[in-house]
Formats: structure tokens, C-alpha cells, sequence
């Protein structure tokens, strides 16, 4: 059963996290984490795996309040790509290039359903 008292947490807990003070993180965390960029066979092995979803399967855990003996719980997945990248520079927070050091790479995936 949803209640307002469950959703409300949720957002706390929401802006709990992405109020979160991270100044007294080492600076090289985030220099590697701005300088990783997956290799050709890794990116091949995640659209690989996305195409694992493909089909008709039961999403109970996606779902709200949706038991696994549910015929809601059911799920048709037509189509999952990610097969497109994109970078974000992290102090213009412009779209850049994989070749940027001061950008995050972020699989861009298309679902359809």
C-alpha cells in the first residue's frame, strides 16, 4: 500500500543524498573518476547485456506493490541500446568529447516497452 508518509521519506532521503557534503573527499577519487573511459570491448559487453532484458519477463522489483505471481508483474521489452556515449565537462558542464580530462562519461540508453 503507497502512503504519503512512505513518499515523504523518500524525498528526505533524496535530498539527504544530494545535499551530502563531499569536500573532505581526496581529489584524486574524482580525477579517476573523470579520467575512466570503457573500452570498446566493455562498451560492447554492456549493449550485450542490456539485450539480455529483451522480451517478455517479470519486473516485480520495478514495480510498485507488484508481486512476483502477479500478471502485472510482467513486462515486454521491446527494444534496449546502449550503444551511445556522451561527456560532460565538470566545470562548463557543457557536452564535450571522450578526448576532454575534465569530462565524466555517461552511457546514454534507450529503452522501449
Amino acid at each position: 500500500m503507497h502512503t504519503e508518509d512512505g513518499e515523504k521519506q523518500y524525498w528526505e532521503t533524496q535530498d539527504a543524498y544530494n545535499n551530502m557534503n563531499i569536500e573532505h573527499l581526496p581529489k584524486e577519487h574524482f580525477e579517476k573518476l573523470y579520467s575512466y573511459r570503457l573500452s570498446p570491448g566493455d562498451k560492447e559487453r554492456v549493449h550485450s547485456l542490456f539485450q539480455q532484458f529483451i522480451g517478455s519477463k517479470k519486473y516485480h522489483n520495478f514495480s510498485k506493490e507488484v508481486r512476483p505471481h502477479q500478471a502485472q508483474a510482467i513486462r515486454h521489452m521491446l527494444e534496449l541500446e546502449a550503444n551511445s556515449y556522451m561527456y560532460i565537462n565538470k566545470e562548463t558542464y557543457e557536452v564535450t568529447n571522450a578526448e576532454d580530462p575534465n569530462a565524466m562519461e555517461f552511457i546514454h540508453f534507450f529503452l522501449k516497452g
